[in-house]
């Protein structure tokens, strides 16, 4: 077991990231729940994401009753960049689903990487272009995954 500092209080701050974990397991497995679950060799659409709120439920418990907090860093300017993120991904989740994957992927993950991870912006264009492209066959050709109409496929045919 770690020690704290002497004179330091093991406030409960560490404890926000499990508490967000938990309430998001709850949240997936109840709206997962809703939909039809089929069985394991016919799964229906809510089948996975239940499992994985479940995992993610047990997962905070365990972290919730176990952690100590004694390793834990204290929140800094620096978390922003997470709230970036997860801004990022809910603008990305939205224009999804208006434009189609290729042109909100493009900017999601050429700013990721020019914001976040600070590559420059030719770098990040670059394996904003790749990744792009990289998930789009991927998913849509080999995958077969039906992904709303896109914008961007539609001008060369695609779907």
């Amino acid at each position: 077991m770690a020690t704290r500092e002497p004179g330091r209080r093991p406030g409960f701050a560490h404890r926000i990231g499990g508490v967000v974990a938990l309430l998001v397991g709850v949240f997936f497995t109840v709206q997962a729940a809703m939909l039809p679950l089929g069985d394991f060799a016919r799964p229906g659409p809510g089948l996975w994401p239940l499992l994985v709120g479940l995992v993610m439920i047990g997962a905070s418990i365990l972290v919730l009753c176990t952690d100590s907090g004694a390793d834990h860093e204290p929140f800094t300017a620096s978390a922003r960049y997470v709230a970036f993120g997860v801004a990022g991904l809910a603008v990305f989740v939205t224009a999804f689903n208006y434009l189609g994957f290729i042109l909100p992927a493009l900017v999601t993950f050429t700013c990721w990487l020019r914001l976040l991870a600070r590559e420059s912006w030719r770098t990040a264009l670059l394996l904003g272009v790749v990744l792009t492209a990289l998930f789009y066959v991927l998913f849509v050709p080999v995958l077969g995954v039906p992904f709303p109409q896109d914008v961007v496929a539609s001008l060369w045919g695609g779907d």
